[in-house]
């Protein structure tokens, strides 16, 4: 069953959900290496009581964005938040790690936010980001 629903997590997405630069091809092209990352890990032994495994807390990511790069969400440096009440099925939000940035970036754009926390996409339906703002456009080309 965990299997299934993260396949329809899969196919609702296709490529990866990060707001990926032009640079980085790859992580828009549909692969099999992509992965489904958990809103909430699912810890050891998978999530038997299907309690955080839904498709509506899953997003398809390339392994970079997934756990394989310092601007990742299992290095804690990347996070999202869903914008309505159909989770990962609709728009989200996606976040960086300021204090992780480049300190030559933070400075030139006086980056203090509050929470340590800058927002950096908004999409209006899945895989369709609201134009960036500079700032933005910076810190994705940053990142990459």
């Amino acid at each position: 069953m965990e299997t299934a629903i993260m396949n329809e997590a899969r196919a609702r997405d296709a490529w990866c959900r990060f707001p990926c630069s032009d640079l980085d091809k790859r992580c828009r092209q549909f692969s099999h290496t992509h992965e489904v990352a958990h809103a909430v890990h699912r810890g050891m032994g998978g999530d038997p009581k299907m309690t955080r495994t839904t498709r509506q807390s899953l997003l398809l990511l390339c392994p970079k964005r997934h756990q394989h790069h310092r601007f990742s969400v299992d290095q804690k440096t990347l996070k999202w938040e869903a914008l309505t009440d159909e989770g990962t099925d609709g728009p989200i939000r996606w976040w960086v790690d300021v204090e992780r940035l480049p300190l030559a970036l933070r400075e030139e754009w006086m980056m203090m936010p509050l929470d340590g926390w800058l927002l950096l996409a908004s999409e209006s339906a899945p895989h369709i980001y609201l134009p960036f703002t500079e700032e933005q456009q910076d810190i994705l080309a940053a990142i990459q």
